[in-house]
């Protein structure tokens, strides 16, 4: 087995997954001269857990979850070589994460992907795509026309019963793409909960572009699909 690998990343997501476990992302920083560049998208993952998931009290630093625009240093024990998630990589068991920084909002003006058609013009209201078409799995995406968010008791079939959904839409390429919201300082600071959204009455709020980025994903393949999250909506 080779030696942990220590990698600083700008952190620009840490989302719910598998509640209260989360998914973190960010882009590897990579040292130049007296600062850095910035490379690949990098996902932290836990081997030990199911898929991958990171128990809520590994990300904490100081006792508060790593948030976005943190530079934060972690050890890895190399690439999950997942081709269907080629950006996750495996923490070393037993290490901490640690802040070393951070910028500010200003950063993420130069790192934004061009939106393109967000994994498919032909899925962009289902909120999933078939699993193992996408080359890439996470985007760091500047709006360019208001974003509406929603959340509803929705009806799913597949569970049979209703279900509380947060979702996100955006404009891309002239099609509206939707994603399930899955970034919990988000949900805070709007008081997005089930409990304050009735079953008969969603809960809309539209967000203006300026300033506005967004972190979009896929989830690991679940019955044959990759599914859509917005997993950080970081305002400015």
């Amino acid at each position: 087995m080779s030696a942990p690998q220590k990698k600083t990343l700008l952190v620009l997501a840490n989302s719910i997954k598998k509640y209260p476990n989360r998914c973190v992302a960010g882009l590897e920083m990579i040292p130049e001269g007296v600062g850095y560049n910035f490379g690949k998208w990098t996902r932290p993952i836990d081997p030990s857990t199911s898929e991958g998931e990171i128990p809520l009290n590994r990300t904490l630093v100081n006792h508060r979850p790593v948030a976005p625009l943190q530079c934060v240093e972690m050890m890895f024990d190399g690439s999950d070589e997942n081709p269907e998630h080629p950006e996750d990589w495996k923490l070393t068991p037993g290490t901490d994460f640690k802040i070393i920084g951070n910028y500010d909002h200003s950063i993420l003006d130069g790192l934004t992907d061009e939106a393109g058609d967000l994994w498919g013009r032909d899925s962009a209201d289902t909120r999933k795509i078939p699993a193992g078409t996408a080359k890439d799995t996470l985007r760091l995406v500047k709006p360019d026309a208001p974003v509406l968010v929603e959340a509803l008791h929705e009806y799913n079939s597949f569970e049979n019963k209703d279900q509380f959904k947060k979702i996100l839409s955006i404009a891309s390429g002239g099609v509206v793409h939707k994603f399930t919201i899955t970034d919990p300082v988000f949900e805070t600071k709007y008081g997005i909960s089930p409990q304050k959204v009735s079953k008969d009455k969603p809960m809309k709020i539209t967000l203006a572009p300026g300033g506005l980025v967004i972190v979009v994903s896929l989830t690991p393949p679940w019955n044959g699909y990759h599914y859509k999250v917005a997993a950080a909506i970081i305002e400015p």
